[in-house]
């Protein structure tokens, strides 16, 4: 069944009901797809700073030579850092950007000054070292891992006992004269 839209063309009648069931069908069977390629070591999609998606094996990401020294890089800077902004910067300051590529689509996409979050990102996304993580079930991955697990522990460390603080003013601005000035009148600190 169907209808006549505007152009004269039949249009197929959406069945309220029948469109919802078909919907969850196809829901399901996407999700039970993705778990499926991760208990086998697959990756489920989207691009990874380090790593280069294989045409011929798309589940199993190559590794890009540059891009994994630079995510080392990351990792080793905020070891010696110990905090996200301040890795970013870093990061920036020498010239990286985020990984660059063309979306199925045709869009350009990446190629971004790094910001504290994308650091945070990849410091803790444990593709690096070997894992697929599927609704926090961790699986051994088919693709290479490209930091040490020792490193990588050693910045969850670092994050772990960073959690919670927040960078302070002080560090920031330095005021020589902080706490020296009083004012005139009142005495009180300017």
């Amino acid at each position: 069944m169907g209808y006549y839209d505007a152009d004269g063309r039949v249009r197929p009648a959406l069945v309220p009901w029948g469109g919802s069931v078909g919907a969850q069908a196809i829901s399901a069977r996407t999700k039970e797809k993705a778990e499926w390629r991760a208990q086998k070591g697959l990756k489920n999609g989207g691009q990874v700073l380090g790593y280069d998606i294989d045409p011929k094996n798309p589940g199993v990401p190559t590794v890009n030579g540059a891009e994994k020294q630079l995510v080392r890089l990351i990792c080793e800077t905020y070891v010696k850092i110990k905090g996200l902004r301040r890795t970013a910067e870093e990061i920036n300051r020498k010239g990286y950007r985020t990984k660059s590529y063309t979306s199925r689509r045709g869009k350009h996409q990446g190629d971004n000054r790094f910001s504290d979050m994308a650091v945070r990102r990849i410091l803790t996304n444990k593709f690096y070292i070997g894992l697929i993580l599927h609704r926090d079930e961790c699986h051994d991955g088919r693709h290479e891992s490209i930091v040490s697990t020792e490193l990588f522990e050693n910045v969850q460390r670092i994050l772990d006992g960073n959690r919670g603080k927040r960078g302070r003013p002080q560090e920031r601005h330095l005021f020589n004269l902080d706490g020296l000035v009083r004012c005139g009148s009142r005495g009180e600190m300017a």
